[in-house]
């Protein structure tokens, strides 16, 4: 740094974790988390599904096939929208209508309606993960950046994990649509934190 031309990368890599930096790191925790809880779901309200509306195997599959598509979609869209409105932008939105649509399969009273709201929500889910790689690193020293990433993907396996052991307690007791109530709230009320929150920061935050 010299005069008033401050780097902001040196300015982060000079000093230790921050609060901000803390905070970044675990709402990109949860965001992962998320969405290792939606990968499993579906394993456990499928027999629900096709007992509720008689659907076969391969009615069943075509859903499941659907949030795959988005998720590669939403993958490969994810670079060129963050790089023109923003990362931190397009994540907040992206994280809101994932929450949205995954509450929206709640409401689902047909195949189609399902099959929609889950390619939607493929979509914003695939456009997540990249980004969120990419603004831990941003907002990271370099030599925690590593750590610090393999940190918040080891949310993953914990939302997989505690997900399967929740959802196979709330499908019975619940119904298969209190699942993605769940699924769906979660992200909502994490997106509204990360709009009031994940935004342009004065230096004394880093």
């Amino acid at each position: 740094m010299s005069g008033n031309n401050i780097d902001v990368r040196e300015l982060l890599d000079s000093r230790d974790v921050s609060a901000y930096q803390k905070f970044i790191v675990f709402i990109s925790f949860l965001i992962v988390v998320m969405d290792g809880f939606d990968v499993v779901i579906m394993g456990f309200v499928g027999p629900a599904l096709k007992e509720a509306w008689n659907w076969t195997n391969s009615d069943l599959a075509t859903v499941l096939s659907a949030a795959l598509f988005g998720l590669t979609f939403g993958a490969l869209t994810a670079g060129p929208l963050g790089d023109k409105f923003g990362r931190r932008k397009v994540l907040t939105a992206s994280v809101f209508i994932f929450g949205l649509f995954t509450l929206l399969v709640a409401t689902a009273s047909s195949k189609t309606e399902f099959i929609v709201y889950r390619f939607i929500a493929g979509f914003a889910m695939g456009g997540i993960m990249p980004m969120v790689a990419t603004l831990v690193k941003e907002y990271s020293p370099v030599k925690r950046a590593s750590l610090l990433v393999t940190i918040v993907f080891a949310g993953f396996t914990v939302g997989a994990a505690g997900g399967g052991f929740l959802a196979a307690w709330m499908v019975p007791h619940f119904g298969w649509a209190s699942v993605f109530v769940l699924g769906g709230v979660l992200p909502i009320i994490t997106a509204v934190v990360m709009f009031f929150t994940c935004q342009n920061r004065s230096l004394s935050w880093y």
